[in-house]
């Protein structure tokens, strides 16, 4: 899968179409950092969610120096659920968000990337997905896959 840094589509080699989306986006009503994805239903169970989550987490981590990143899903939603225990995330709380109730799970930053946050890494991941970015590549993604064949956890 090809994605770009910062939330860019993610598109596989030799496929025309938009198959999805994952990024970090920031949570202006709780401060936090949150890693979401979309992907097109056709593409659903072949690892690229965790492919994909995994490669935001890391830039999180290693090239913006978050000290934490949660993830908001569905408690209905096992395949997300799964995405994120593999990402290392544990289980904080149940909570609204999005007009659902849904899972919050997080993970802090390991010890073997730490570094000091500078200024310029907190605005950067303060611009890492504003909440209207994030709006609109939820809306670009439904608007290039079928009706209905959208993931959706509780943020993505």
């Amino acid at each position: 899968m090809r994605g770009g840094r910062r939330g860019n589509p993610p598109w596989l080699p030799g496929q025309a179409s938009l198959i999805g989306w994952n990024g970090l986006g920031f949570l202006p009503e709780t401060g936090e950092v949150e890693v979401a994805y979309l992907l097109g239903r056709a593409f659903w169970g072949k690892g690229y969610a965790t492919e994909g989550a995994r490669a935001s987490v890391w830039f999180g981590f290693q090239t913006i120096g978050l000290e934490s990143i949660i993830a908001i899903v569905h408690p209905e939603n096992s395949a997300s659920q799964r995405v994120v225990e593999k990402l290392g995330m544990s289980f904080l709380d149940r909570n609204r968000y999005f007009g659902m109730d849904c899972y919050r799970r997080g993970r802090v930053r390991p010890t073997s990337i730490a570094r000091p946050l500078s200024a310029h890494n907190v605005r950067s991941a303060h611009n890492v997905r504003s909440a209207h970015n994030v709006r609109s590549a939820r809306r670009m993604t439904r608007s290039h896959a079928p009706a209905g064949d959208v993931v959706r956890s509780c943020a993505g």
